[in-house]
């Protein structure tokens, strides 16, 4: 805890020198994913290891989500929270998004990829940020039933599944939202998002593309993290922080 607000003390330093540089004057776009620092060990005895794809030898790692906002090209990190469970999801990317907003940085929109895709994740921010007013672009992936279906540029329609998390309920409630479809014609690939932006589709594609340089961050990251096989989660906790608090002072 002592390690995530000192963290947390220096992201708002952080955010005070980009307001009086004048970088926040208008609201700025702010994407979230996760993190994976791969862990090697008995996982069933060592808290907060969760499940990923196979890299590096493993299948476990210490989880972090993070936020990034994006601003004159430059992205930079003003949310870090530790990932328990993936369960835990759909309530810690609101969580994250309200300590955003407690630095005192106004969203645009907010970006996720397709791994947050599920229909208790829909369900859970559409209602959150209806009531909040926040615009988002969510990832879809394709799935066989989107496959099946007619997919050209520009086509929006309304898409439904089931939220199989509501155990209690019989059948599983249904929940509904809007598909965008936005073909990228020099990858030759199809994109399908769950937005309620009113934009054509080029415009959305692009900012979805803007959250790419996260992935560049995250290879910066490494640049400054501390190697460790160390299994005792607040060391790797203090060291992913310390790395981030580095890479922010690099693009600051």
């Amino acid at each position: 805890e002592r390690v995530q607000e000192a963290f947390e003390s220096q992201l708002k330093e952080n955010v005070s020198r980009l307001k009086r540089q004048r970088k926040l004057w208008k609201p700025v776009p702010i994407a979230i994913d996760w993190h994976d620092e791969m862990y090697y060990g008995d996982h069933e005895k060592t808290p907060m290891v969760n499940g990923t794809k196979p890299k590096n030898g493993s299948s476990y790692a210490f989880q972090f989500l993070t936020a990034s906002l994006l601003v004159d090209g430059e992205r930079m990190v003003v949310g870090v929270m530790p990932l328990d469970s993936k369960n835990e999801l759909p309530t810690l990317t609101l969580r994250i998004i309200e300590k955003v907003r407690e630095l005192g940085v106004r969203i645009s929109d907010v970006t996720v990829d397709a791994g947050f895709f599920s229909a208790e994740m829909i369900s859970y921010l559409q209602a959150e940020f209806e009531r909040n007013n926040l615009k988002h672009i969510i990832r879809m992936p394709i799935n066989r039933k989107a496959k099946r279906m007619k997919l050209w540029n520009g086509r929006r329609f309304v898409y439904v599944l089931e939220d199989k998390s509501v155990i209690s309920s019989e059948p599983p409630p249904k929940v509904s939202f809007q598909v965008v479809v936005a073909c990228d014609r020099e990858k030759d690939f199809t994109y399908l998002f769950a937005t309620n932006l009113p934009y054509r589709s080029e415009k959305i594609l692009r900012l979805y593309k803007d959250r790419w340089a996260i992935e560049t961050g995250y290879r910066m990251y490494n640049q400054f993290l501390m190697k460790t096989t160390s299994r005792n989660y607040t060391i790797r906790l203090f060291y992913f922080l310390f790395a981030c608090s580095m890479y922010n002072a690099w693009v600051l």
